[in-house]
């Protein structure tokens, strides 16, 4: 249905799928633009590990998860 998949590895790594881009990104929050909704992770020491068109790996000291429109 085109919904953004978001995995949660403990509490220090987050895989999401099927995303439109990245809105804002720093240490301790990035934020995306998913294709039903924006997707924001928080935490400390947050890096983007790698990325392509359908898929991004987060690491670092993952707080939150927050879908919004």
């Amino acid at each position: 249905c085109g919904a953004s998949n978001v995995t949660i590895i403990g509490s220090m790594r987050v895989i999401i799928e099927n995303y439109k881009g990245i809105l804002e990104y720093n240490n301790e929050e990035i934020i995306l633009q998913g294709k039903q909704s924006k997707i924001k992770i928080c935490g400390a020491c947050l890096k983007i590990r790698c990325y392509n068109e359908e898929e991004m790996v987060i690491d670092g000291r993952i707080d939150g998860v927050l879908f919004f429109q």
